[in-house]
């Protein structure tokens, strides 16, 4: 889940070296590993909402990222044996040695067996079969219960996003549209914690809108009304102007939820069920806050999604209505001004 930059050497310090006749630094051999592996997988779960986390016990080298790859369709099973991909990565002056396989990475035989092991360098895949999953561990779910939704109110900045408190139960949610009372478009399933409706502000009046966790089929919870928004024509179309600058999407965060500091790799934003918002925007506390693909927060650079260009500045948050580095503005939607 953590990537590093890895270290440039410019044309300059190169020729210095040579000059200097310098003997190029020789990178360490990373010759084993020892995994510690720990699983939130259990029979009788649901698939979708599974985690693993795996500690490398040896200097030189970082987790990259873990994936479950055999994620069932419905929920696992007593006898199933979850496979993992596990990517590690070196540091700066250090190198996977060209011997290292199945035998030299240790694991808990209790835990699972090392399957394949593939290799250059700097990067390391392991592949992991877990210990069957059994039937004493098997995961009830509470009979009694519920999947009411509640806050379901609309977003201080953006003013056509809506959103609401997630349900542990539920896997995903349904969302309509409502103008003057009369409902607008068709139901729309999501399984964030957010929908943009900007793009649906037609006009003048007043928008609700009412979503209901879904479980199953026939498993379904009531519908939540939100607050009421009334807007004026100008304001629906301030709204819809946002539906396309900000089109790039959005992450759905548990305010719950906390921030987390990976030493360097950054900070990132752990939900209460150990989800993360990854290659997306996220409002938190009323802040817009871009996560890169391994989920850490971009801080002092330039983003582009949507075709426009943002800065993230030194805290994280989204930057608006001001000068960049003396050289270029952004507006009030953070949006490059060329």
């Amino acid at each position: 889940m953590i990537r590093k930059n890895k270290l440039r050497l410019t044309l300059t310090t190169a020729l210095m070296t040579a000059a200097l006749g310098f003997p190029a630094l020789a990178s360490e051999r990373i010759e084993d590993i020892t995994l510690e592996i720990e699983s939130g997988i259990h029979a009788g779960e649901y698939g979708d909402g599974d985690y693993v986390d795996v500690i490398v016990d040896h200097e030189g080298c970082y987790l990259d990222t873990v994936t479950v790859t055999n994620v069932p369709g419905d929920i696992w099973e007593t006898g199933d044996e979850p496979r993992l991909k596990i990517v590690l990565r070196t540091d700066e002056g250090y190198i996977f040695a060209s011997g290292l396989g199945e035998d030299e990475v240790a694991l808990d035989e209790e835990t699972g067996i090392v399957t394949s092991v593939s290799r250059s360098s700097s990067r390391l895949t392991i592949l992991v079969t877990l210990a069957e999953l059994d039937e004493d561990d098997y995961y009830e779910y509470d009979e009694d219960y519920t999947l009411d939704v509640e806050e379901a109110l609309w977003d201080s900045a953006v003013g056509g996003l809506a959103g609401w408190a997630g349900n542990d139960y539920a896997r995903k949610y349904e969302v309509r549209l409502y103008k003057d009372g009369d409902e607008v478009g068709q139901t729309v399933t999501t399984e964030k914690l957010t929908y943009n409706f900007s793009g649906h502000f037609s006009g003048a009046g007043t928008y609700q809108f009412r979503v209901r966790a879904v479980r199953g089929e026939y498993d379904e919870g009531s519908w939540a009304e939100s607050d009421e928004r009334t807007v004026s024509d100008e304001e629906a179309a301030r709204i819809r102007s946002q539906a396309a600058s900000t089109s790039h999407g959005y992450a759905a965060v548990d305010p719950a939820g906390t921030w987390l500091w990976q030493p360097e790799a950054g900070w990132w934003w752990c939900n209460p069920n150990r989800s993360y918002p990854y290659s997306v925007w996220a409002m938190i506390d009323g802040k817009w806050y871009y996560f890169n693909e391994q989920g850490y927060c971009v801080m002092n650079d330039w983003v582009t999604t949507g075709g426009k260009w943002y800065y993230c500045g030194e805290s994280g948050a989204m930057v608006t209505s001001q000068m960049i580095n003396g050289q270029y503005y952004v507006n009030i939607n953070g949006e490059w001004v060329q």
